[in-house]
């Protein structure tokens, strides 16, 4: 009976759209709770050898569609081949098992319910990070994303090879190399799906499988693949007015959040929609030629200190070097990288990551009759 609801329910699927990177769509908020897999809802079990007991009963708000054992991964439990995207987790499923007994089209599949039904007609993007497992011997296409109104608990494999995906990777993954590639898309909602499921929908003959040419000799005969950081954010949302900086009222000691600076993840390449913001930064300094500002870049607590230290020192460096590159004298600004040290917000839920990744600067000397900076002090004033 359920298998029928699913395949009745999955009647019309959502028209996918051209990719388009998440930074560059001002999107609403991430839909998908515990997207990083870091929130555990119990302590691991030590006898856990491959992570599939973990998954089954210590992650929060996932869990698997069918009778099969997709594995949690911690980086701590690894052999230094396998790292997450960001932080200390990811989950690991089969895209499939040429040894199953129980079925010649075995498939791993992950699901969550995510926080609010999507909006029939309404434009949203989606997002996951994957990359080989360094003990699989196979690689092969076909992993990607598909939505459904009602969950599906414990089924075999036949109703989910019967869904069509909104997101689907067509192209071999890692066929040259283990590295985390992002698979993104947009599609627009049909059904108020509020379920997410990730993993292969298609059958073996219409799936590439490929020896990895750099598998070891003990690997496992099937495509293992990790995933980590996945995001569903509708498109369009109506945002509140952004304040310019040509309104602020500035002041020695002040504070200014950047919040148009837009960078790919894990890198700090600016990104075309940030020289809006940076051009009335520039100009800002132009207007009071003694103002000397520090540029500050932060992260939340996702990655190891060294990482994400390095990350927020080179997104500032990237706002300063823009500067430099304008003709802003290099006595008036600095830089500096803080990581995750100074949070602002929660580092518990995704909101609250998302608002301590950020960039600022603080005003350090306002004198229109000083044209020469003194000492550009790192230390933040006591209100800040």
């Amino acid at each position: 009976m359920l298998k029928h609801l699913i395949l009745c329910t999955l009647g019309c699927f959502p028209l996918l759209l051209a990719a388009q990177p998440d930074e560059h769509l001002h999107p609403g908020p991430n839909l998908v709770a515990n997207p990083g897999f870091e929130n555990l809802r119990r302590a691991l079990p030590g006898y856990d050898l491959d992570g599939s007991i973990a998954f089954r009963n210590c992650i929060d708000k996932w869990m698997s569609p069918t009778k099969t054992t997709p594995d949690l991964k911690m980086s701590v439990n690894q052999e230094g081949t396998d790292v997450p995207h960001q932080g200390n987790s990811m989950v690991a499923i089969l895209s499939h098992n040429p040894q199953s007994k129980r079925s010649d089209t075995y498939r791993e599949y992950i699901q969550t319910k995510l926080n609010k039904p999507l909006i029939e007609g309404e434009t949203y993007y989606v997002e996951f990070w994957i990359c080989r497992a360094h003990n699989a011997a196979l690689v092969s296409n076909n992993i990607g994303v598909a939505f459904s109104p009602v969950p599906i608990i414990h089924q075999d494999f036949e109703p989910l090879l019967a869904m069509k995906p909104v997101l689907n990777k067509k192209e071999l993954i890692n066929p040259d190399k283990k590295e985390w590639v992002k698979i993104s898309g947009k599609f627009v909602a049909s059904n108020r799906e509020q379920f997410l499921i990730i993993g292969n929908f298609f059958i073996n003959r219409q799936t590439k499988f490929e020896k990895a040419p750099d598998a070891s000799s003990d690997a496992f005969n099937q495509p293992y693949y990790l995933i980590d950081d996945v995001g569903v954010y509708q498109l369009n949302v109506q945002a509140e007015p952004e304040a310019s900086l040509a309104t602020i009222e500035v002041a020695v000691g002040q504070v200014i959040q950047l919040d148009r600076i837009y960078f790919e993840t894990a890198k700090w390449d600016l990104l075309e929609p940030s020289f809006e913001e940076l051009t009335e930064l520039h100009r800002l300094l132009e207007e009071h030629p003694s103002m000397q500002i520090e540029i500050h870049g932060h992260t939340d607590s996702r990655g190891g200190e060294n990482y994400n230290q390095n990350l927020s020192e080179n997104r500032a460096k990237a706002v300063y070097q823009y500067l430099l590159d304008q003709g802003v004298a290099p006595t008036r600004i600095a830089y500096q990288g803080y990581g995750e040290l100074r949070p602002i917000e929660s580092n518990e839920t995704e909101e609250g990551r998302q608002t301590n990744r950020r960039v600022e600067f603080i005003i350090l000397a306002l004198d229109e009759a000083n044209t020469e900076i003194q000492n550009i002090s790192t230390e933040q004033p006591d209100k800040y």
